[in-house]
C-alpha cells in the first residue's frame, strides 16, 4: 500500500542530517588519519566508490541484511579463481563512465592498486602503527595484506582492456571478500593522472576535494551547510530513482526534531534513546538489525593489574552485562559470548554473559590486585560511554576494585592507541569486511596485522595460526583453525567482551530497500533506495 505523506516529499531526493560534513573525497586518504572522526566520509564513500563486487542480501529476523555466501558483479562482470588460490583473474564490466567521460578499463584497477604502495622511506609496521604512519593508502594497504595481496609490488596484472590477474603472495580464501571494501578504491586513473605531479605522483592533494570513482553519483555542490550529490544519467550500471543527495548540517540536538518535522529524511548512526523516542511515531520508520557493531573492555595484559589473568576474570564475572543491555541500550543490543560478531558463522558461545559476583570475588582473591586505583578511558563525547563505564565503577566497589573514570577527546583517544598509551578503555568496533576469518588479524593480531589491537596483545600460537588459515584451502579445516584462535583470545581474555549494539538508521516512512551491510561500517548505498509512490 502506497505511503501517504503528510507533507508532500519529493521523491527524487533523500536529505540526510548530518552533524558534520563529508571533508574528504579520497577514501585511503582520511582512513589512514583517524578513520572515526568523520562518519560521513564513509557514507560519501559508498556513494562516490563503486567496489568490484558487493554481497547479495538475505532476510534475518525480519530485517534485510547482506548475504556473504553470495557474491554479485557491481563494476566486474566475474571473478575466475586458480585450485590454488594464488591467481584472481576478474573481467571488468564495459561501458561503465566515470563522470569525467572516461571508460573504466584494467588500466585503472592497476592504477589504483599502485597507488596503494608505501612511499618510499617511510615508516611502516610492525615499527609504527597501521594508522601512524602518516602515508596516504595505508588502510589499503592493509586491506591488501588482509587478502595476501602482496603491498611491496603491484598485486594487478593487465591481461586485456577489460581483463585484470592479480596475484596473491599465498593463497587466501579472504581475497575475494575484500574486493566488497571500497579500499582500496577505485579511481579514473585517467583524469586523476592529470593532476598529479612528481611530488604527489597518485594526485592526493586533488582528491580531497574531488571525486574520482565510477559511480551513479558526482558531487554538485560544496558549502559550509550542505554537500549535494547528483546522479549521472550515462551510468549504464543502474539508473537511480534517488536523483539527488543533499548531506544537510544540523544541529546534533535538533536531529530528532528536524526529522518529526520532515526537514531531513534520514538519521544515521541512531542511539538507544533516539530509537525510542521515535517508537510511536506513524511518520517514521526506524530499520534495525543485527550488525556487526561491538562492545568491549580492551586490557594491556603485560601492564598491572591486566597482567593477572585472575583479575581479568574477575571484571568479566562482575561486568553488569544484563544492566548495560536493558538500561543502557534498552534492548537495542544482544549479548555477546564469543569474541567475535554473533553474525560470523564461526562464532561460538565462549562465555556464559552472565554477572557473577561470587565468582567474581573468588577469582580476585587469587589475583595480586592490592587495591590500588586503575583508569578506565572512554570516548567523552560518547553519552552511552560515559555511562557504562560509571555503571562498571560502580559494580566494582562491589568487590573493592577501584576504577576511575577518564574521558578523552575522540582526537586523543586516537592519538594514545596508536602509541599504545591507553592500557585500560572501553571501546565500540565493528569490521567493514565480514569474511569469516577477518576478525582475528584485524583485532588480535601482532603490529604486523593488528591494525585496532590498540592494547598490544601478542600471543605467537595465535599469530602462527592467523598465518597457517591463510593458507588452508580445506573449508572444513579452516574453520576449525579459526575456532581454535577464537579459544585462543577467549583463554587470554585481553578483553572483556560486552554486548553487541543493533545498526540502526530512522527515516521518513516509504524509504525502501533499506538493508545492513558491513562495507564501511554500515552506510546505505543510496542509489538502490526508492521512494513508495
Amino acid at each position: 500500500m502506497a505511503h501517504s505523506f503528510s507533507q508532500k516529499k519529493d521523491i527524487n531526493t533523500l536529505i540526510i542530517g548530518a552533524s558534520i560534513l563529508p571533508d574528504t573525497f579520497d577514501p585511503d586518504n582520511f582512513s589512514q588519519v583517524n578513520p572515526w572522526k568523520n562518519p560521513m566520509n564513509w557514507d560519501m564513500q559508498v556513494q562516490l566508490f563503486d567496489t568490484l563486487f558487493e554481497y547479495d542480501t538475505k532476510i534475518m529476523n525480519n530485517s534485510k541484511v547482506q548475504d556473504t555466501t553470495k557474491l554479485l558483479p557491481v563494476l566486474a562482470e566475474s571473478i575466475t579463481s586458480s585450485n590454488d588460490g594464488y591467481t584472481h583473474k576478474i573481467k571488468l564490466k564495459e561501458n561503465i563512465i566515470s563522470e569525467y567521460g572516461n571508460e573504466l578499463t584494467a588500466d585503472d584497477i592497476f592504477w589504483s592498486w599502485q597507488a596503494t604502495k608505501a612511499s618510499s622511506n617511510m615508516p611502516h609496521p610492525p615499527s609504527t602503527h597501521w594508522l601512524d604512519t602518516k602515508d596516504p593508502g595505508e588502510v589499503g594497504r592493509w586491506i591488501a595484506l588482509t587478502g595476501s595481496a602482496p603491498v611491496d609490488t603491484n598485486p594487478v596484472s593487465v591481461l586485456e582492456k577489460y581483463v585484470i590477474e592479480f596475484k596473491l603472495r599465498e593463497p587466501s580464501s579472504a581475497f575475494q571478500h575484500i574486493l566488497t571494501m571500497v579500499l582500496p578504491p577505485v579511481y579514473d586513473a585517467t583524469e586523476a593522472k592529470k593532476h598529479s605531479s612528481k611530488k604527489d605522483p597518485f594526485a592526493r592533494k586533488w582528491l580531497q576535494r574531488h571525486s574520482c570513482g565510477f559511480s551513479p553519483y558526482s558531487i554538485l555542490d560544496i558549502s559550509h551547510e550542505q554537500v549535494i550529490l547528483q546522479s549521472r544519467d550515462n551510468y549504464s550500471r543502474i539508473n537511480p530513482q534517488i536523483k539527488k543527495i543533499i548531506y544537510k548540517l544540523i544541529n546534533h540536538s535538533e536531529r530528532i526534531t528536524q526529522l518529526q518535522n520532515n526537514q531531513i529524511d534520514m538519521l544515521t548512526g541512531l542511539s538507544p534513546l533516539e530509537n525510542e523516542a521515535l517508537n510511536n511515531n506513524a511518520e517514521i520508520e526506524v530499520f534495525e538489525a543485527f550488525g556487526n557493531q561491538q562492545l568491549s573492555l580492551q586490557m594491556d595484559i603485560k601492564k598491572y593489574p591486566f597482567d593477572d589473568l585472575w583479575f581479568r576474570k574477575a571484571l568479566m564475572h562482575l561486568m553488569p552485562y544484563d544492566e548495560i543491555i536493558n538500561n543502557e541500550f534498552i534492548g537495542h543490543a544482544r549479548a555477546w559470548n564469543g569474541v567475535v560478531s554473533s553474525i560470523n558463522p564461526t562464532y561460538e558461545e565462549l562465555f556464559t554473559g552472565k554477572t557473577d559476583i561470587n565468582l567474581a570475588k573468588q577469582a580476585l582473591s587469587q589475583s595480586t590486585y592490592d587495591g590500588r586505583k586503575i583508569e578506565l578511558a572512554y570516548i567523552e563525547q560518547s553519552l552511552i560511554h560515559k555511562n557504562i563505564v560509571s555503571a562498571i565503577s560502580n559494580q566494582a566497589k562491589n568487590i573493592n576494585i577501584h576504577i576511575e573514570t577518564q574521558a578523552i577527546s575522540s582526537q586523543k583517544m586516537s592519538d594514545l592507541q596508536k602509541k599504545f598509551q591507553v592500557p585500560f578503555a572501553i571501546a565500540g568496533g565493528g569490521h567493514r569486511c565480514a569474511e569469516m576469518s577477518y576478525a582475528m588479524p584485524h583485532d588480535f593480531g601482532d603490529k604486523t596485522y593488528g591494525i585496532t589491537n590498540w592494547v598490544d596483545y601478542n600471543n605467537n600460537e595465535l599469530n602462527k595460526l592467523i598465518e597457517e588459515i591463510k593458507f588452508c584451502r580445506d573449508n572444513e579445516e579452516r574453520v576449525n583453525l579459526i575456532k581454535k584462535s577464537h579459544q585462543i583470545v577467549a583463554q587470554d581474555l585481553p578483553w572483556i567482551f560486552i554486548a553487541q549494539p543493533n545498526y540502526a538508521i530512522a527515516h521518513r516512512a516509504g524509504l525502501k530497500n533499506i538493508s545492513w551491510r558491513s562495507r564501511a561500517s554500515g552506510p546505505q548505498s543510496y542509489a538502490s533506495l526508492f521512494w513508495e509512490n
